[in-house]
């Protein structure tokens, strides 16, 4: 653990971390940001290549925090 919080264990902030991770990496979430690039770079090669990126770091976290939380 890099920084220690006042009030919370490394646990807590281990547990509070997934949490956040894997509601900012939802299917949703993921759809969102894939639209929004749409409006701004209009290119299915920069689309596909956001929305695979995102998969797998959702993939990922999922991994990570499944076995811990």
């Amino acid at each position: 653990m890099v920084f220690k919080h006042p009030t919370m264990s490394a646990e807590e902030m281990f547990k509070m971390n997934g949490k956040v991770m894997l509601e900012g990496y939802g299917m949703g979430k993921i759809l969102k940001r894939t639209f929004n690039l749409m409006r701004h770079r209009p290119s299915p090669d920069m689309l596909m290549a956001s929305f695979f990126t995102q998969l797998g770091v959702k993939k990922a976290y999922a991994k990570l925090y499944s076995t811990r939380l």
